[in-house]
C-alpha cells in the first residue's frame, strides 16, 4: 500500500530515479510522460504519508525542472514536479519547510507554485502567515484588479481556513460586492479588497458581536435563547473571538468551552476544563492570534 510507510524507500527511488517500468509494461506506460508523472505521484504520496525520511527528497525535488519534452504535455507547466512537492512538504508537515515555503512563495514565478505554497502553508495552521498573504496576493494583481485564477481561489480558501471566517459575495453584470462590505462598492475581483477590509475593521467588529452575543446568552431566560447564543459564536463569529472567548472562560463562565472547541475543529476539547483552555491558550496563542492591521506580528520565517 502507498500509504504505509514501508513505501517510503521505494517512493523515493521512484522519485529519483523513475519508475522500474520495462518494455513489457507497453508503450504508454513507458512514455516520457507516463514516467515523468509516476515521479509527480511519488512525490504526492511521500508527503501524504507523513514519514519525515521524505523531507530531504522533496526539497531536492524543488529544484528540478520539467523536461522540455514532457512540459507541452503538461499545459507548458515549467515546474510541475516543484509544484507537487510544495504541496506534499504542506502535507508532510515539518516544520523545517516553513522557510522554504515562505521563501518560495515570495519569489516564485509560477501561480501554481504560490498556489500550492499557500496552501502548504495554510496547513501549519499558524495565523501568523496571513500578512505575507495578503502582501503576495496584492503584488500579483493585474492592472485590471484581478488575481490569477489558481491563486484567487487558494488565498480565499486558505483565508477562510485559517480565520474560520466566510463572506458572502454577490455576482451581477460581471462585477461582485460583499454583502458585509456595501462601502467597497463594485469589485472585479472580491477576495483581496475583502480580506484587506476585514483585517482592518474586524477586531472591534468582532468585539462588538461577541459583547452582544454574550449578553443574549447571560440574560436569556430560557435554553433554548441561552443555546442559540452560543451557537452562533461558534459559527459567526471567527477566530478572532478567541481572546474574548478564553478571558470570558477565565473569569468562570465555563460554558463557553465548547465554543472554543468548535472554532479550534476540535484542538480543544470540549470536554475540557477551565484550566486546560488556559493552559492551551497559554501554549498556542501566538498560532491563533489574528494578526489585524493595528496588531504589527512577526513575520513567521523569523519566528521559527
Amino acid at each position: 500500500m502507498l500509504n504505509d510507510p514501508n513505501a517510503v524507500p521505494f517512493l523515493v527511488r521512484v522519485l529519483e530515479n523513475g519508475p522500474d517500468w520495462t518494455a513489457n509494461d507497453g508503450a504508454v506506460l513507458n512514455s516520457d510522460e507516463s514516467r515523468y508523472y509516476a515521479r509527480c505521484l511519488a512525490v504526492e504520496w511521500l508527503g501524504r504519508i507523513g514519514d519525515k525520511r521524505a523531507y530531504a527528497p522533496l526539497v531536492k525535488a524543488l529544484d528540478e525542472k520539467t523536461p522540455a519534452s514532457v512540459a507541452p504535455f503538461f499545459r507548458g507547466e515549467t515546474f510541475l514536479l516543484r509544484a507537487y512537492a510544495v504541496l506534499a512538504l504542506g502535507y508532510l508537515g515539518d516544520p523545517n519547510a516553513i522557510k522554504v515555503l515562505t521563501q518560495m512563495l515570495q519569489e516564485d514565478a509560477s501561480d501554481i507554485t504560490k498556489a500550492f505554497c499557500m496552501y502548504s502553508l495554510a496547513r501549519f495552521n499558524d495565523r501568523s502567515v496571513i500578512p505575507l498573504f495578503v502582501k503576495v496576493a496584492a503584488e500579483n494583481l493585474s492592472a485590471q484588479g484581478r488575481l490569477p485564477g489558481a491563486l484567487s481561489n487558494t488565498f480565499d480558501l486558505c483565508m477562510r481556513s485559517l480565520t474560520r471566517k466566510d463572506f458572502q459575495i454577490k455576482y451581477s453584470g460581471g462585477k461582485y460586492t460583499s454583502t458585509a462590505y456595501p462601502e467597497l462598492g463594485e469589485m472585479v475581483d472580491p477576495f483581496l479588497p475583502v480580506w484587506q477590509h476585514w483585517l482592518r475593521v474586524g477586531r472591534a467588529e468582532t468585539m462588538q458581536e461577541f459583547q452582544r452575543l454574550n449578553a443574549v446568552r447571560k440574560d436569556a431566560v430560557f435554553e433554548a435563547e441561552r443555546s442559540g447564543a452560543r451557537q452562533r459564536m461558534g459559527r459567526d463569529l471567527s477566530v478572532a473571538a478567541l481572546p474574548m472567548l478564553v478571558d470570558a472562560i477565565k473569569a468562570g463562565e465555563t460554558e463557553l468551552i465548547e465554543q472554543v472547541s468548535i472554532l479550534t475543529s476540535g484542538e480543544v476539547s470540549k470536554e475540557a476544563n477551565r484550566e486546560d483552555v488556559l493552559k492551551w491558550w497559554a501554549k498556542n496563542s501566538e498560532r491563533w492570534l489574528i494578526p489585524f492591521e493595528d496588531e504589527p506580528r512577526i513575520k513567521i520565517e523569523d519566528a521559527r
